[in-house]
């Protein structure tokens, strides 16, 4: 039997219904006039955009903005604002011949921490404060022109068990009218901050297994028994792969099996890193040298990043493996030591030289953007990191397939993790017997890094 509801009943309902849509709708209102608040107050004139990328973790961009003679302030910053919220991210900015000249970072692995943001919907803006002659704070608020070839980007945060945030950075137009009959229009930066799922075809890291197939790399031996840099280097990333999944993390080889995998192409070695959205590839090899006194370990990075992860990673490799840094003493314009452990390889002239003068054999044009001193030189970090890095395999060389992104901006970091040498007898025996600690000290500074990228907060200056 249906029980009917008596007529006092019905009007409560009703008297809810009515109620609660009252709220949204005030709710939405609230929203809207916030909203239009933070428009309202954006200048005339618009911020240039003159280069951005998503390298890594971080979001990266370098602007510029004409100052009128009448305009004075005290400090430049980027903000992330909503209607709720005002989050201040300090800027490197010069101020020369009437134009503002900014950077998110000085280093191309720096900018905007994505794994620091909170979610929600904002803007970004450029915020020049300073001071009313009454000696009150004022601000003014500036939206961008994108003057780059690029548009937006999706960014999938380092992931906890699959859980991760998504960061969404587009490129859209906005509309303010505080009069029917005199709107203003913009540019807008908006960033987009939600919690997801990681997507099945992405990763967190991609750890590349250095040589396989009929590409062994060095060659040492233990007792007479021939060691392959191959079998040294699976083993390590294996194990890497294993302690950073149960951290919570999601990593992928580069290739689970003893095959020579191309370099470039779909899932190529210094394509795939891209392909799964991976924040970072780190190359786990093992060095080698005509010289039996050298050892040690050696990390690569690019040519102006900040080094912190990369000192980190060598000092936790050392720590837990109980070897040593390299004892190489580099200091070239090509080839040179940033720390203890921490190298830099660029293209030399002759580098320069002798590949174009390959390619031009091969019937293509020589490369216009490799440049002696500037251009990286192991292609598992150019080749990865896009503009970035200076990648410049585009193709045009018939002997091998292009790497897709060699013009991208949004891309992973790299780094050549050089675990230790396999020609000196005892370093070969210590990466033989004890591959546990290499793969550890690397798996550890990996999640302190990560740790400290996600414990970081921007100030929230709307609070004040």
């Amino acid at each position: 039997m249906v029980k009917k509801i008596n007529k006092k009943t019905r009007m409560y309902i009703l008297l809810g219904v009515i109620l609660a849509v009252i709220t949204v709708a005030a709710m939405a209102f609230m929203e809207h006039r916030a909203k239009n608040n933070v428009l309202a107050s954006i200048e005339d004139e618009h911020a240039r955009l003159e280069y951005f990328t998503r390298y890594g973790t971080h979001f990266n961009l370098k602007g510029s903005l004409a100052l009128s003679e009448d305009l004075s302030f005290n400090d430049a910053a980027l903000v992330l604002r909503s209607s709720h919220a005002e989050y201040k991210i300090p800027l490197n900015y010069e101020a020369a011949d009437g134009k503002l000249s900014f950077a998110a970072s000085e280093y191309i692995n720096g900018g905007i921490n994505l794994e620091a943001l909170d979610l929600g919907d904002y803007l970004l803006l450029l915020r020049l404060e300073g001071e009313t002659p009454q000696g009150l704070l004022s601000a003014r608020y500036y939206t961008f022109d994108n003057e780059t070839a690029y548009e937006g980007f999706s960014y999938y945060t380092l992931s906890n068990e699959g859980e991760c945030n998504n960061v969404v950075v587009e490129f859209t137009d906005g509309e303010y009218a505080a009069f029917a009959s005199s709107p203003k229009t913009f540019p807008l930066i908006t960033v987009n901050v939600k919690q997801v799922s990681l997507p099945d075809e992405y990763c967190d890291f991609v750890l590349e297994v250095g040589h396989g197939g009929d590409d062994s790399g060095a060659v040492g031996y233990l007792e007479g028994e021939e060691i392959t840099e191959y079998e040294i280097n699976h083993d390590i990333a294996s194990r890497m792969k294993a302690l950073l999944e149960e951290m919570g993390y999601k990593a992928e080889l580069s290739h689970y099996d003893n095959t020579d995998a191309p370099s470039y192409g779909s899932g190529g070695r210094a394509v795939k890193p891209n392909e799964m959205k991976a924040k970072y590839n780190f190359s786990v090899h093992s060095n080698s040298h005509e010289l039996d006194a050298y050892y040690g370990t050696e990390v690569y990075a690019a040519q102006g990043s900040d080094f912190t992860f990369a000192k980190l990673l060598a000092d936790k490799i050392v720590s837990e493996s109980g070897g040593s840094y390299s004892n190489q003493d580099l200091n070239a314009p090509s080839y040179y030591s940033v720390a203890d452990g921490v190298f830099v390889r660029l293209f030399a002239p002759e580098n320069v030289e002798s590949t174009n003068r390959e390619i031009v054999e091969l019937g293509a044009e020589a490369y216009e953007n490799i440049r002696a001193y500037e251009t990286n030189y192991y292609y598992m970090i150019r080749e990865i990191g896009g503009i970035v890095t200076g990648a410049y395999v585009d193709g045009r060389n018939p002997e091998y397939d292009s790497n897709p992104y060699f013009n991208s901006n949004d891309v992973a970091e790299p780094y050549i993790l050089e675990m230790n040498y396999v020609n000196n007898e005892t370093t070969l025996r210590s990466l033989y017997e004890n591959p546990q600690g290499y793969a550890k000290g690397a798996a550890e500074a990996i999640d302190e890094y990560v740790k400290a990228l996600k414990s970081a907060k921007y100030e929230n200056i709307a609070e004040k």
